[in-house]
């Protein structure tokens, strides 16, 4: 429920009081609830620590997502060039994103390790 709020929070805080004041952006709504609903399927729980957790996941994720070139790419036909340019193909946006998920992952682990000790 709490996820559900904070979206229709993020949706009030774009409109504005009167309605039309901004610009909803939609690219990232969804991504912080989607986030705690699994945190909270692993962990059983989502507190502001666990949040604290997920942020740098979260701005990992995005950086990962703007990297990222939908259209058609030389990195596509020449997969080699992530190493040659990895700025420029988005690998190391994606690398950064594996690292932090791994991070994320190992304090998973460490928790959940609390409970079948």
């Amino acid at each position: 429920m709490q996820e559900a709020k904070l979206i229709v929070d993020k949706f009030n805080q774009a409109i504005g009081p009167d309605g039309d004041e901004g610009i909803l952006e939609v690219r990232n709504i969804f991504l912080l609830p989607v986030f705690k609903i699994l945190w909270r399927m692993m962990m059983n729980r989502c507190t502001e620590d666990d949040e604290k957790v997920l942020e740098p996941l979260l701005k990992k994720s995005q950086d990962w997502f703007d990297a990222t070139n939908f259209g058609p790419c030389p990195a596509l036909l020449f997969p080699s060039l992530k190493y040659i340019a990895p700025e420029w193909t988005g690998h190391a946006a994606q690398m950064s994103f594996y690292e932090e998920a791994r991070r994320v992952a190992n304090v998973w682990k460490t928790r959940l390790s609390y409970y079948y000790e």
